[in-house]
C-alpha cells in the first residue's frame, strides 16, 4: 500500500484502498456536501471537489510522473 501509483489509481477509480470485498463507491457529480467555505471557493478547492480522471487524482501536492521526486 506505498507504491504511489497504486494509490492514485485506486483512489482515482474509485477503488477501496484495501480491495474490501463488498466496497463500491458512486461518484457524485455535483457534491454539495462540503463546508460552505469549499463551495464558496470552488476554484481554490477545485482538487478537493474533483478527482475523477486525473493522472494525479486530484492531489495538488503530488506529481502525476513521479510525486516522490518531489
Amino acid at each position: 500500500f506505498k507504491d504511489w501509483k497504486w494509490i492514485l489509481e485506486h483512489f482515482s477509480q474509485r477503488i477501496d484502498l484495501f480491495e474490501r470485498q463488498g466496497e463500491e463507491y458512486e461518484y457524485i457529480a455535483t457534491n454539495e456536501d462540503v463546508p460552505h467555505y469549499v463551495l464558496a471557493n470552488r476554484e481554490k478547492f477545485s482538487y478537493m471537489l474533483e478527482r475523477r480522471g486525473r493522472p494525479n487524482a486530484g492531489f495538488i501536492d503530488v506529481n502525476s510522473l513521479s510525486p516522490l521526486d518531489e
